[in-house]
């Protein structure tokens, strides 16, 4: 009878704390969709859009094959309606509060259940949150959802000003340009590195949540104080009371079964904010990609009353300091980085999402991107803000890996409404998405805009007669710009999380000040839009750059998937068409496809064939970030920051990323990789043209937090393995140094010499093992005296595919490894091979040894070349 009793009393516990737990349900099942105006329904993917759902019922064709993007614009001028029937939970409606959240709605939307309206959208960056009990039943409730163009709906708003707003990259006509009227992605308008695929739908998850006396709603775990021996925290909880009562608040830490802290608390009706303080002894510093472990705590809040628990909450932080620091000097003002009390260079690249059409970016895209960024040495990416707040999965992945993030709001190369409901509308985008992102140790800055007060100031857009902008009309503009970047997310900011750095506007001196070399950030495009030579990186050198690259084309494996074989031509219609880089304001003749071919001639003899031309493309591009990021790094500290545009693509097109859209990497990335090592050898010229005053220098620039012993070994060998000099120095590195161990005279090095087939070989050895190397070389490729090589291979299973030794008997420049399937796997590629030297790639691949050796395909610039 006792074991009874207590058996009886377990499963009245048990069955009182489910009844009181929070339930949650999906609703993102068995939806429809139509083209208002029509009568044939088709089946539609939640989360998704309104071109992903075409696609997939085979209503519209490829929008990137081809030139098919122009055959789907009809879309963008149409209204939609989805649909959907679902049933509710028998525990979920015994709830006496039930709200049914809307992740994310693009953008324009009337959602009705069962059939009353009770919500309209106008943000693709917000949620949406409606009470729903009383309109709920069992079975079969109705859930429709009207989507309007909102090209319709922007038209309609520009046109109740007698101006036009500058909106810089949105690609048609001037007089039907309204992306900023509209908060929703810049880039579904069409940008010089996406298409134009202006889009609706439901684009993140529906959810219904059923809670009876309280749930919470956020936490804030705010920073107080962080040491080697403890780190302290409050943790706020912001809890959405029904009913008013006593109840409890516990904090757990990681996987312990006892409460870290605990507070018995009286809430009333309404929103209430409780504040618990958590102290973590000999805390694990969390670390950015290079520095050390990016350690992160488990931290778990949990509501309870008398019956039991009733919601809990976990969030994953990070015990770190990050600062930007601001320091005057004789320069001008610092812009840097310091990460637990030590300056930190930043090598980053700046991140779009990997698909234009972004609901079909996978969880295992994520990781992978996330993995790459890693493996390419950075330690910071850059949401860019013409895109969207990037989902959980992206920022979690950055903190497990220490990726810093440069946190852009989605503002970009447009200047924006300032009535009322406008400034209302983003002030509650700014308040949701600073609260999703605080507690995130990845998180490094807020950046309000991307390239807002450069348009203003330096690109002249007050001035651009077609936008009929008045000196009344400029100033008012410019007013609600201030409202927006100096007042409203700065003031969001201040409130809810005042320890991270805000920036108004990149690129920027000072806050509303244009970009200038002494202070602040740079975006340089002077290289491309300039036509400026890529040598001249080397003596454009800011306290940060933020931005810079140029464009090259993707793997010739990807253009085949989306090309037709009469479009291998680069100047050929549909490659004319995917060349977004069209710029008739800066000058009459701005065509990406001349700018790139001029820029391979410039360094390249001309391509044989289409293939070589990408192949080329590729090096040239490769050659750009190697110059401008060692120049970045053998200035540091004046300069404190490489930041390449751009990592991914968003559609397999002609672009400015060192990974294509189908994943396979560029000759960039590589270099790029091996350029951000936390150490790099770096032999450099100090003049951009070889002259009498030319000296070689010799750098080791050290982002490692250690001093360190090593050997450089420096040789000046003939292109046939020949070495001509030789020099072999034993040398003391400090930490978080930039340093010169070698320099001469470059006419003393080359005395009786032809540059024009001589290498510099520069090795440092730590330990005996190579921590880097690197070439130089005394002229442009074009004018390299290269002979053909005999390229050997030697190849050998390993556990995930085999290792490729290389061996040649002269110089091979560039050499490219590939297999017609795609296979990308390769752990190096696009490597200067020399004579007497064995170089080993590590190709993870399933196919057989006898397949690979008779596909591989091994090229090398002599090959490419007429």
């Amino acid at each position: 009878m006792y074991k009874l009793t207590i058996i009886l009393f377990f499963l009245s516990s048990v069955l009182v704390n489910a009844q009181t737990l929070k339930k949650q349900q999906t609703v993102n099942q068995n939806w429809q969709f139509r083209q208002v105006g029509k009568t044939e329904w088709h089946s539609a993917k939640v989360p998704g859009c309104v071109h992903t759902d075409l696609l997939d019922n085979k209503l519209i064709p490829d929008p990137y094959y081809r030139d098919n993007e122009t055959l789907v614009q009809w879309v963008e001028l149409e209204d939609w309606e989805y649909r959907t029937v679902f049933d509710v939970e028998q525990n979920l409606l015994a709830k006496s509060r039930i709200e049914l959240l809307f992740k994310g709605l693009d953008t324009y939307a009337e959602v009705y259940l069962n059939d009353t309206l009770i919500l309209k959208a106008d943000n693709m960056y917000r949620s949406w949150t409606v009470d729903c009990k009383k309109l709920l039943k069992l079975k079969d409730n109705s859930l429709r959802i009207l989507f309007h163009s909102a090209i319709n709906e922007g038209l309609r708003k520009a046109s109740l000003q007698t101006y036009r707003l500058p909106n810089h990259n949105e690609k048609t006509e001037e007089s039907r340009k309204s992306g900023s009227q509209t908060r929703k992605s810049p880039h579904q308008f069409g940008w010089d590195t996406h298409p134009r695929l202006v889009s609706c739908g439901l684009w993140r998850p529906v959810e219904l949540t059923g809670w009876d006396f309280a749930r919470i709603d956020n936490i804030y775990a705010e920073p107080v104080a962080t040491g080697v021996q403890k780190a302290e925290f409050k943790i706020h909880t912001e809890i959405d009371v029904h009913t008013g009562k006593k109840y409890k608040l516990d904090i757990y830490l990681e996987n312990s079964k006892k409460p870290a802290n605990t507070k018995t608390i009286s809430l009333n009706k309404g929103t209430n904010t409780e504040t618990l303080s958590l102290t973590i002894n000999n805390p694990k510093l969390w670390w950015p990609n290079g520095m050390g472990k990016p350690n992160l705590y488990s931290v778990k809040i949990v509501l309870s009353d008398d019956e039991g628990i009733i919601d809990e909450k976990t969030e994953k932080i990070g015990v770190r300091t990050i600062e930007v620091v601001r320091d005057k000097d004789s320069i001008g003002r610092s812009f840097y980085f310091r990460v637990n009390g030590i300056p930190l260079f930043i090598k980053g690249s700046n991140y779009v999402p990997d698909d234009a059409l972004s609901t079909r970016v996978t969880n295992e895209q994520y990781k992978t991107t996330v993995n790459l960024a890693r493996e390419a040495n950075l330690n910071l990416l850059r949401v860019w803000g013409g895109a969207i707040y990037e989902n959980d999965i992206f920022y979690n992945l950055c903190a497990e890996n220490g990726i810093l993030v440069w946190q852009d709001f989605m503002y970009a190369c447009s200047m924006y409404p300032g009535d009322t409901a406008f400034l209302e509308n983003i002030r509650q985008e700014t308040i949701e998405n600073v609260k999703r992102l605080r507690n995130n140790p990845a998180l490094a800055i807020w950046c309000g805009n991307n390239e807002l007060i450069s348009g203003w100031h330096d690109w002249g857009w007050p001035g651009k007669p077609e936008l009929n902008i008045s000196k009344t009309d400029s100033a008012q503009i410019f007013e609600d710009y201030l409202k927006i970047f100096n007042d409203i997310i700065p003031g969001v900011i201040k409130q809810y999380n005042p320890q991270t750095f805000y920036w108004p506007s990149s690129p920027g001196s000072e806050p509303g000040i244009p970009s200038s070399l002494e202070s602040g950030d740079l975006h340089y495009y002077f290289v491309w839009y300039g036509s400026y030579s890529i040598q001249s990186y080397k003596k454009v050198i800011p306290r940060f750059m933020s931005e810079y690259g140029v464009q090259s084309l993707p793997s010739y494996y990807t253009l085949k998937k989306y090309l037709a074989p009469e479009d291998e031509n680069l100047f050929s219609p549909v490659m004319m068409h995917r060349q977004k880089s069209v710029m008739p304001w800066i000058t009459p003749d701005m065509e990406g496809n001349k700018m790139l071919m001029r820029y391979i001639r410039e360094d390249y003899k001309e391509p044989k064939d289409f293939e070589s031309l990408v192949y080329l493309s590729q090096l040239f591009q490769a050659d750009a970030i190697k110059i401008a990021s060692e120049a970045h790094r053998i200035n540091k500290p004046r300069c404190m920051g490489s930041m390449y545009w751009q990592f991914g693509d968003a559609w397999p097109n002609i672009g400015w990323s060192v990974i294509d859209y189908l994943g396979q990497k560029k000759a960039a990335f590589f270099v790029a990789k091996k350029a951000f090592r936390n150490v790099s050898v770096i032999p450099a010229l100090n003049d951009t043209v070889i002259g009498p005053e030319t000296r070689l220098n010799v750098f080791v620039n050290s982002d490692s937090i250690k001093a360190f012993k090593g050997n450089l070994t420096i040789k000046l060998l003939d292109f046939s393995g020949k070495i001509v000099l030789s020099k072999e120095l034993n040398i003391e590195v400090e930490a978080l140094s930039n340093a010169v161990f070698y320099t001469v005279p470059l006419s003393e090095l080359l005395e009786g010499l032809n540059k024009e087939e001589l290498v510099l070989s520069t090795v440092l050895k730590v330990n005996g093992l190579v921590v880097s190397e690197n070439l130089l070389y005394f002229n442009h490729p074009k004018y390299l005296l290269l002979q053909k090589p005999e390229i050997k291979t030697r190849i050998t299973k390993t556990l995930k595919g085999f290792e490729i030794a290389l061996f040649t008997n002269t110089l091979a420049k560039s050499v490219y490894l590939s297999l017609p399937n795609g296979d990308d796997e390769f752990s190096d590629n696009f490597i200067d091979l020399l004579p007497n030297q064995t170089v080993k790639i590590k190709l993870n691949t399933t196919v057989s040894i006898n397949e690979l050796k008779s596909k591989l395909i091994i090229r090398s610039l002599i090959d490419s070349q007429k």
